[in-house]
């Protein structure tokens, strides 16, 4: 299979890198499930190539190739956790893992049998690029393969997508839940903060007015203090409801 930038870049598959929320993961789920139809599209294509007259041959494997390419880019994608080229990888262990051990006593790992797969249909492509016949009794088998082990392979791939993704979704709500304890702790020093600067320009302003003229100046300090410490309160109500919304 070739590398992940160079499979990109023959399908066209290029965006802005996207955030990683409910809508890149949805991206990637859509992007699994749609190896389903690619697979399919391939078996089709061979199966039609084998009953068409010779001078369709050559846009029945360019046709092929394009699938193909399709296919090995989006899987190529997925594997690295990504949408397109330009995002960032994001570990997948319960895909990796699935991908790297052999299904249900099969010699072969996942991957491995999904390579072969794919090196099997360029090999078919080639030959109808040659202009060569493809024998039904050659074509049948391989789309048959197709419609059974690759398929289940594929539906296992979105299977450990999801899990990967689920598990992923976990630990950002609880990363999430954390983050706001330690806003409303902050909040909570903030709002001690200000009562406690309440307090001592309520007592400063006694102890202001006992001293009569004198203490003028010293009220219009306390008065600022009050004010500041209830802009501090008025900033904390603010914060507070802001985390309640999130």
């Amino acid at each position: 299979m070739r590398t992940l930038d160079a499979a990109v870049r023959a399908t066209g598959i290029e965006s802005p890198a996207p955030n990683i929320d409910g809508a890149y993961f949805t991206g990637l789920i859509n992007m699994a499930g749609r190896q389903r139809m690619l697979s399919q599209r391939i078996g089709l294509i061979l199966m039609i190539a084998a009953c068409a007259d010779p001078g369709q041959r050559q846009g029945h494997a360019e046709a092929l190739g394009r699938a193909l390419d399709l296919f090995e880019a989006s899987h190529a994608l997925i594997v690295a956790g990504r949408t397109d080229a330009a995002h960032p990888p994001v570990p997948l262990p319960q895909l990796s893992a699935y991908l790297d051990t052999p299904f249900q006593g099969d010699n072969q790992s996942v991957e491995r049998i999904l390579k072969t797969f794919t090196t099997e249909a360029r090999a078919f492509a080639q030959r109808l690029a040659r202009g060569d016949a493809l024998a039904i009794d050659e074509v049948a088998p391989f789309s048959a393969r197709i419609a059974g082990p690759i398929l289940t392979r594929i539906a296992g791939t979105i299977d450990r997508l999801e899990a990967d993704i689920t598990q992923i979704l976990k630990e950002r709500s609880a990363e999430t839940a954390a983050q706001r304890d330690k806003v409303m702790k902050a909040v909570g020093r903030i709002g001690q903060a200000a009562d406690t600067a309440r307090m001592i320009s309520f007592n400063a302003r006694i102890s202001a007015a006992r001293a009569g003229e004198f203490g003028r100046e010293f009220t219009a300090l306390t008065n600022e203090i009050k004010t500041i410490s209830d802009d501090i309160q008025s900033a904390s109500r603010e914060i507070l409801d802001y985390v309640h919304a999130i």
